[in-house]
This record gives C-alpha cells, structure tokens and sequence, in this order.
C-alpha cells in the first residue's frame, strides 16, 4: 500500500493508503462522508471505530465504473477509518 490522500476529494485531513484495484485504507480523523476515488471494480466496504474496535458493515460497491465515489455516512461520529477490499 502506498499513501494517496488526494483519493479522498472531499475531506481535508482524510489520509489514505491504497493498493489501487485492491484495497483502501482511510482514516478519517474528524469523521465525514468520503468521496473516494476507486478505480473499476466491486468492492466491500467496513467502517471501524478505532476509540472501542468496534466493526460496521457498510454498503457494498458493485460494478462501479471507476472514480470518485460516495462511501455514506459512517455509522460513528469523529475518529473513524474505512477498508474498501475488491470482491
């Protein structure tokens, strides 16, 4: 993985690592809802509150075209961080 903060077009402070096609790590500080920009593909997404370790599904991409995509609201407030895994 590799550091690519600009894949996040919408937050500020959102630090991003990326295995592109494969996997995304995003770490959103203040919280947010992210625009990520994932190249073609399926994907999974799970938000995980880094304060109590607790996991969240999210909703699943499917088919996306590639780009800037919206990942919703995570299901925590501030201090969260997202996995995007291809399927």
């Amino acid at each position: 993985m590799q550091p690519k903060d600009s894949f996040v077009t919408n937050i500020a402070d959102a630090q991003v690592y990326a295995t592109i096609g494969q996997e995304y790590a995003v770490y959103l500080p203040t919280g947010g809802a992210p625009m990520l920009n994932l190249a073609a593909g399926s994907y999974s997404v799970q938000w995980y509150n880094p304060r109590t370790g607790q996991y969240s599904q999210g909703n699943d991409i499917v088919n996306h075209s590639g780009g800037p995509i919206s990942l919703g609201n995570p299901p925590f407030s501030d201090d969260v961080a997202v996995a995007v895994i291809r399927i």
